[in-house]
């Protein structure tokens, strides 16, 4: 939500800015090209685009760090579920054989 409300104010700030340039060219229309205000408004929407650009890329990095700090909080406070006695290590040659074999199933769907 934050994104979208940062996107919001950088296109109302850039609308202002655009209207800005066009009224400037308009009063000085005598004195200012009008190649001049085309690569002036140009420079302002590639600016707006390249600050959009840097604004997605800022909230993601935000959000995945807070994901990371809350899986590091869970794995932290959680107990571990391994009883005391049990053995944690597998086999070395654990599963020989990698068959999976059904004998006597049913299923069904409605």
């Amino acid at each position: 939500m934050v994104q979208r409300w940062l996107g919001l104010v950088l296109d109302l700030v850039t609308a202002g800015i655009a209207i800005l340039v066009v009224g400037l060219s308009i009063g000085l229309r005598n004195r200012v090209s009008a190649g001049s205000v085309g690569v002036s408004l140009i420079n302002v929407i590639s600016f707006t685009s390249y600050v959009r650009a840097i604004v997605v890329l800022w909230t993601n990095t935000e959000t995945s760090m807070g994901a990371i700090a809350r899986i590091k909080s869970f794995s932290e406070s959680m107990a571990s579920e391994s009883l005391d006695d049990e053995d944690c290590d597998s086999p070395q040659h654990w599963p020989s054989d990698g068959a999976i074999e059904f004998k006597n199933v049913s299923a069904h769907h409605r």
